[in-house]
């Protein structure tokens, strides 16, 4: 619905054989057609069996090359929307950086621009911008907002996933070699990643090498999935990995509500907007001029000095589809929501393709009522309307790095 609402979707049920007939097959296609409805009409139907999805089982190979067959055929009538013109060399050029895949997860550029400058391509800008359709059109993968990130064009997004997966990882489930771990050193730091969301740089560069370590964190930084806790700490937040939920039955501070129910709350908003403001605290808020010392963030949860004096809480209600904000201090909350709209637009822009749906809603303090921002702000209402808020949706976001995006607040 949000990345690419128009594309074919193909269900594959697996471990067919545990099914035991064709009888359970029907009742299984009877409840997804109860489920799906006509909302989901880019589903490709099983037309040879006459179901909605494609049963299979890995041990025997069952329907393995029926779903293959029929990903082909959609692959192969599926045609390039021509938004922008590919000449014959830009071909060629992605063809001779593909042909690497065999030997390489990754080139640094220098590599490129030697095969750029073979058939003719030449000048960092022209390759840059060659890249940059590449990367558009989800040929390989090219991020060009700091050095660490210019200097490596990846072939293999699998190499990125696995490396990814050593940080964002269930720490219990899927473990690391711990003897070589302890043989490092780092057991308390290994800990403290899987179990409580903060990790260290030595423990980073134990897992990516200290070759890749500083395009990864880069990487991660950028597309909002680790931030700097506090400079004095020399920690690092994952909130993607923090584990423990906060249960609270009421915060008694002034509120202001996003509300997501015209779409959805996908997983892992809220950790992006949590990471966000760590980033925007660290970047506005001396260490030693903080009011208090921090509160350690849970998974729904983050209380925060975003700037100098402006404290509030974030907390995400998942089954609600919303997330509160709550201002200690009033003469912040026209601050407070033009930031977190900016941080939203942020998110959806740059990875909901702009399909991210929600309201905003602001608490009157006189009544404690929920009132929708725009009523609000056509009744000027205080102090949420206390001056003119500069609107996130303005903003070029998208060729905005997290950094400069975060400075502009």
């Amino acid at each position: 619905r949000l990345h690419a609402p128009d594309s074919p979707i193909c269900i594959v049920g697996t471990f067919a054989h545990e099914a035991a007939g064709n009888g359970i097959f029907r009742s299984i296609n009877r409840r997804l057609l109860a489920y799906v409805g006509d909302e989901f009409p880019q589903i490709v139907k099983n037309s040879s069996d006459r179901l909605l999805y494609f049963p299979c089982d890995n041990k025997d190979g069952f329907g393995i090359l029926r779903v293959r067959k029929t990903i082909e055929e959609i692959a192969l009538a599926e045609t390039i929307r021509p938004e922008r013109h590919i000449s014959m060399r830009m071909v060629v050029f992605l063809d001779k950086i593909l042909e690497r895949a065999k030997s390489s997860e990754y080139l640094d550029f220098g590599t490129v621009k030697e095969i750029g400058l073979s058939i003719g391509i030449t000048g960092d800008e022209i390759i840059r911008k060659c890249l940059n359709v590449f990367h558009q059109r989800g040929l390989l993968v090219y991020l060009s907002s700091t050095e660490a990130l210019r200097n490596i064009v990846v072939i293999n997004p699998q190499w990125l996933v696995d490396n990814l997966s050593k940080v964002i990882r269930d720490g219990s489930v899927h473990r690391l070699n711990e003897q070589e771990v302890e043989s490092k050193g780092l057991v308390e730091d290994m800990k403290m990643t899987y179990e409580r969301g903060f990790t260290t740089l030595d423990f980073l560069q134990y897992v990516w090498g200290k070759q890749h370590q500083g395009f990864f964190l880069d990487l991660m930084r950028q597309t909002m999935l680790l931030c700097e806790w506090r400079k004095t700490q020399n920690l690092f937040l994952v909130p993607s990995v923090l584990q423990t939920v906060f249960v609270i039955d009421e915060i008694d501070e002034l509120k202001c509500t996003f509300d997501f129910k015209q779409s959805f709350l996908p997983n892992g908003v809220f950790q992006q907007i949590m990471c966000m403001c760590v980033a925007h605290s660290a970047l506005k808020v001396k260490d030693e001029t903080l009011e208090k010392e921090p509160m350690w963030p849970f998974r729904n949860y983050l209380s925060i000095e975003l700037e100098p004096g402006f404290n509030l809480k974030l907390l995400e209600d998942h089954s609600g589809e919303k997330i509160h904000v709550f201002i200690e201090n009033e003469r912040f909350a026209s601050r407070s929501v033009q930031v977190l709209q900016s941080m939203l637009y942020k998110v959806n822009v740059d990875f909901m393709n702009s399909r991210l749906l929600w309201e905003t809603f602001v608490e009157e303090p006189d009544t404690e009522n929920m009132v929708s921002y725009e009523e609000a702000r056509r009744r000027s209402l205080k102090p949420w309307c206390a001056s003119v808020e500069k609107d996130g949706r303005n903003q070029n976001l998208s060729s905005t790095d997290i950094l400069s995006f975060l400075e502009s607040l």
